[in-house]
């Protein structure tokens, strides 16, 4: 049987991983409904020598800066490792954090007392290593990370024919956008390719498309009527007011997303469960849960 996964909360240090842990989830208090006006640390530490951590963020749901390009102010997950600090806030859903070659990596979440969101929660492995791999020089940096898209495009590239996936493009519409009152579709992939929404908001400024100044909130509607679909038409004919700013109202929504392959052109998929990074050729593939699409209750004994 596969042992039960450990969740810790991110604002109580006194409930580290014990000696046999191997991996586990870390939240912050009350995940899904993370509480605001907090200030907490949770120190992760491996507890056997030649051990790597290796940290993913599963879903983020934090305050964003008004302004893009502005430091994070209602919330702050700040994460150190290896003299290393990251400072984010905003959406995320699952990606790859970091992976450390020395034993800790402290976590900490700052709210400020009108801050909204979900809140953030991370899994972890303990990783071995060898005793002869030799840590890389430690260069102290300080980062921000903030997805900043580009501006000044506000047409879509046709998209690459090469399988693999496209580049980024750019999306903005202007309040009233009345194409999807003619079945137009505002985001669009080639066949056997899918949307993979990376940042979408709501603007107010002097012209329709994002300047720097500009007071922004996040359009969680495209994310949920976009993600995945080959196409798609995001209606914008009805006022959106901008909790963030006042409340004043949007005159454009900007979308940046990119497009993935799907499994009918892609040679190189495995099955979640049961696949080995052996399966893939070259530097790219799927990974797919068992008899996707449909619905099948699995408990993956081993994924590696």
């Amino acid at each position: 049987d596969m042992p039960s996964i450990t969740t810790y909360n991110l604002c109580d240090n006194g409930s580290l991983p014990p000696m046999n842990t191997s991996r586990g989830f870390i939240t912050s208090p009350n995940f899904p409904t993370t509480p605001s006006n907090i200030d907490c640390a949770f120190n992760l530490q491996t507890l056997k020598p030649y051990e790597d951590i290796y940290l993913y963020i599963l879903d983020m749901d934090l305050n964003s800066p008004n302004l893009i390009g502005q430091s994070c102010t209602k919330d702050r997950f700040i994460v150190s490792s290896d003299n290393n600090v990251m400072e984010m806030c905003g959406r995320s859903y699952t990606d790859f954090l970091l992976s450390t070659c020395h034993s800790s990596v402290l976590l900490q979440l700052i709210r400020t007392s009108d801050a909204r969101g979900r809140g953030v929660k991370l899994y972890f492995e303990f990783r071995g290593r060898s005793p002869q791999d030799i840590c890389s020089e430690i260069i102290t940096t300080i980062s921000t990370l903030q997805p900043t898209p580009p501006t000044g495009l506000t047409t879509i590239p046709k998209p690459s024919e090469s399988i693999g996936p496209s580049p980024h493009y750019v999306t903005t519409l202007c309040f009233p956008d009345t194409s999807s009152l003619f079945g137009t579709n505002n985001f669009q992939c080639q066949t056997n390719y899918i949307l993979v929404i990376l940042r979408a908001f709501y603007g107010r400024g002097s012209r329709c498309d994002y300047s720097p100044g500009d007071c922004t909130s996040e359009a969680d509607n495209v994310y949920r009527l976009c993600s995945g679909k080959q196409k798609c038409s995001v209606p914008f004919l009805n006022p959106v007011t901008l909790p963030e700013c006042n409340r004043v109202t949007a005159n454009y929504l900007f979308v940046e997303y990119q497009c993935l392959p799907t499994p009918a052109i892609v040679s190189n998929t495995a099955d979640l469960c049961i696949g080995q990074i052996s399966d893939f050729n070259g530097t790219s593939g799927i990974l797919q849960s068992t008899s996707y699409p449909s619905y099948t209750q699995t408990q993956c004994t081993n994924v590696t």
